[in-house]
């Protein structure tokens, strides 16, 4: 299936793992990656930064695009529903 021209990577940071996932407007995934905690810690910018990066290059790997894509989402994945 050929990935959709736009897509958006949605990154779930947490304090167990920094989940990313690559899909496109319509909620078709595409690509998904995860690595090591994100949550900060003061002191600790450079492991958050390197874990969120990784994630987000793994999975658009995946998904068989390159960077820059249209969209980064900070946001946790986990509560889809939860209004903002």
């Amino acid at each position: 299936m050929p990935v959709s021209e736009h897509v958006v990577c949605a990154v779930d940071g947490g304090g167990t793992i920094t989940l990313a996932i690559v899909m496109d407007r319509d909620g078709i995934e595409y690509g998904r990656a995860s690595t090591g905690p994100s949550n900060y810690v003061a002191g600790e910018a450079e492991r958050v930064v390197s874990n969120v990066t990784a994630a987000v290059e793994h999975a658009v790997r995946i998904a068989g695009r390159s960077l820059p894509i249209d969209t980064l989402s900070l946001i946790p994945i986990s509560e889809p529903t939860r209004p903002y």
